[in-house]
């Protein structure tokens, strides 16, 4: 874990753990922050990237970019969230979002677009993966039930260790691409109750996205949760 007592300004902090800032950063415009934890503070203003495996928990954000493997908590006397890109693949919950002066603010939640496009890459290289691995197999076969009747000459022995060398890397990529496959899919699963909570305003001007779908928000909100619901982003009454 990294502790700061005080203030951070133009800084990078990098932790395994957590980084706790007793009482806020002032990124100005170049800060970082990442953790392989959560990140705990009572403001970060101007922030170039503030990423956090874990929780991003806050009093306020303020034109800042930041991203966090479960939720982003906003919360505080104001719980302000102005400007910037705010990112989460669970919640995002503040009190007040955006401005009375239409500040472009983007909140994202759930799965990235992005990922999904990987999933289905992953799809299509298994199944090819499959058919290079049947076909190795194959002529592995063919060559060893020869080798059974008759000694095999030079190149067909030469052709055994490679096609044997070739099915090793197909079977460690299908292998990897498989582990991989299986991790988005399990993401995939536990976005689906992605959501916005907003326990105070919500401003015109404020882009909200989970998953593939967005919404731009046109009229001043309260107390709502927003919510996919058949590729579709709805609003309800907290």
């Amino acid at each position: 874990d990294v502790e700061v007592r005080g203030i951070v300004e133009n800084a990078y902090i990098e932790a395994g753990g957590n980084i706790i800032i007793g009482r806020g950063m002032q990124g100005m415009q170049s800060g970082v922050l990442k953790a392989g934890g959560s990140i705990v503070a009572k403001f970060i203003e101007n922030a170039k990237s503030v990423e956090a495996k874990e929780s991003v928990k806050v009093g306020a954000l303020i034109q800042s970019n930041v991203s966090s493997g479960q939720d982003v908590i906003v919360e505080g006397k104001n719980g302000l969230v102005i400007g910037g890109k705010v990112v989460a693949k669970r919640l995002i919950q503040a009190k007040n979002v955006g401005s009375e002066m239409s500040t472009s603010t983007t909140l994202v939640v759930g799965i990235m677009p992005e990922l999904k496009l990987r999933a289905e890459e992953l799809k299509k290289n298994i199944t090819s993966y499959n058919e290079d691995k049947e076909k190795l197999s194959t002529i592995i076969a063919t060559l060893l039930k020869k080798a059974e009747v008759s000694q095999l000459d030079k190149p067909k022995l030469e052709l055994l260790q490679k096609t044997k060398q070739s099915l090793d890397k197909v079977c460690e990529d299908l292998k990897n691409a498989c582990d991989e496959y299986s991790d988005i899919r399990q993401q995939i699963v536990e976005s689906t109750d992605a959501s916005v909570k907003i326990s105070g305003s919500l401003y015109p001007g404020t882009k909200i996205v989970i998953g593939d779908s967005e919404l731009i928000v046109k009229d001043k909100t309260s107390y709502c949760q927003f919510k996919k619901d058949d590729h579709e982003i709805r609003s309800y009454t907290l």
